[in-house]
This record gives structure tokens, C-alpha cells and sequence, in this order.
């Protein structure tokens, strides 16, 4: 194999790598939402369906721009974010090696 085709293959496995991490994040982001919106207490129903991810430079994002959002629940969506990011088995999705770790 020439080295300009190796290169090609390196960019070619990089693009795809790429392509992999960004549909995991996005899974990971529409899984975190989905999370904190089936345990989002309703009144109105107006805050539990503001939820949704949107595409930001570099991964995803858990966003609510419902304006009261933040006041009526006072700290739940911060908590909720967090709990369920520890139950996401982060190895798993990233499908890392166990000698990673270090």
C-alpha cells in the first residue's frame, strides 16, 4: 500500500469515527432528555414540553428555553441531568477498551 493510500484510509476511518461519536452523543443527549422529561413534575405541562435537544459546535445539547422553567422547579432539571448521567454506562456508548481508563 502507497502512503498516499494509507492516508486516505486514516481520513476515511477518522471521518467515519467522527460520524459514530456524533450519532452516540446525539443518542446520548435524546436519552438524557427523555430521562428528565418522563420525571418532570407537571402543572401546566408547559415546562415538560419545552424539552428538547438541539445540535451545538462539537456535540449536543439538553436544552429548555421555557422562561419559568428554571423557577418553578428550582434546581430539579440540574438534578435530574446528573442522575441520569450516572445511569448511562458512558464506556459502553463510547465503546471503549477496559485499558483506557487510565
Amino acid at each position: 500500500m502507497e502512503a498516499n493510500e494509507a492516508i486516505k484510509d486514516l481520513e476515511d476511518l477518522m471521518e467515519n469515527l467522527d460520524a459514530i461519536l456524533d450519532l452516540q452523543l446525539e443518542i446520548l443527549a435524546q436519552d438524557t432528555m427523555t430521562y428528565i422529561s418522563d420525571r418532570w413534575p407537571v402543572d401546566t405541562g408547559q415546562s415538560k414540553a419545552g424539552w428538547s435537544i438541539s445540535q451545538i459546535d462539537g456535540g449536543w445539547s439538553v436544552v429548555n428555553p421555557v422562561p419559568h422553567t428554571p423557577y418553578v422547579h428550582d434546581g430539579l432539571a440540574e438534578d435530574l441531568f446528573f442522575e441520569a448521567l450516572a445511569g448511562f454506562d458512558l464506556e459502553g456508548v463510547l465503546n471503549l477498551p477496559p485499558d483506557s481508563k487510565t
